[in-house]
């Protein structure tokens, strides 16, 4: 039995899965009564290396334009750029190259993204090391969600990927020929009931 913590912002829930099957599921909320709740299931459960998924509104994406160099230097380059945007949150940091420019001294194009505000992370994860869980990483989302394009069929091109995982929320990831643009949440109205003609309204955004 796998698993994998999913954090929303608001709740953390855990997913079970078997052989690629969902199992089953448990949720915590983000209040001091959760997060009891949250350490009684660790204490009680197999303490197998799982992974944290976060999907929260506090996630910021920056796209910059660096200097083509490598190794230290791009390194120490990226070092400065996270220091001076996200000095807070340098523990929930993440640097990406997505290519290099076709004109000019061609530098390079890279996307930073960042937990603006850690600490709804760190809360959790305090609990998951003092039950010595091990946490073999933690992941973004939008940023993965690119691997659902080629499941899909459109890789090439622009392509507006919209998904709800909360009632409440709707994320919009932008991309352009596979590489990721953008990402948001939107609140939507939950008293809609039907949300299946959001196409209709996003490919104008798109097109």
């Amino acid at each position: 039995m796998k698993r994998i913590f999913y954090f929303s912002g608001h709740r953390l829930t855990v997913f079970h899965w078997s052989r690629k099957t969902l199992a089953g599921a448990c949720s915590f909320e983000s209040n001091d009564e959760g997060y009891e709740k949250f350490r009684q299931y660790l204490e009680t459960t197999e303490k197998t290396s799982t992974c944290m998924l976060l999907d929260v509104i506090e996630e910021d994406f920056r796209k910059e334009v660096v200097p083509h160099v490598y190794g230290k230097d791009r390194k120490a380059v990226l070092s400065r750029l996270m220091d001076r945007h996200y000095r807070s949150s340098r523990q929930y940091t993440y640097s990406e190259f997505q290519q290099r420019q076709k004109h000019g001294r061609r530098d390079d194009e890279v996307l930073l993204a960042a937990i603006t505000n850690p600490e709804l992370v760190r809360s959790w994860i305090r609990i998951i090391e003092s039950c010595d869980v091990p946490l073999s990483g933690i992941l973004s989302l939008p940023l993965i969600s690119k691997h659902l394009l080629s499941l899909i069929g459109v890789k090439k091109g622009y392509v507006l990927l919209v998904s709800q995982q909360v009632n409440s929320n709707l994320r919009q990831t932008f991309f352009k020929d596979g590489t990721m643009l953008s990402s948001r949440q939107s609140v939507i109205n939950q008293d809609a009931g039907n949300i299946t003609n959001i196409g209709k309204f996003a490919r104008p955004e798109v097109f």
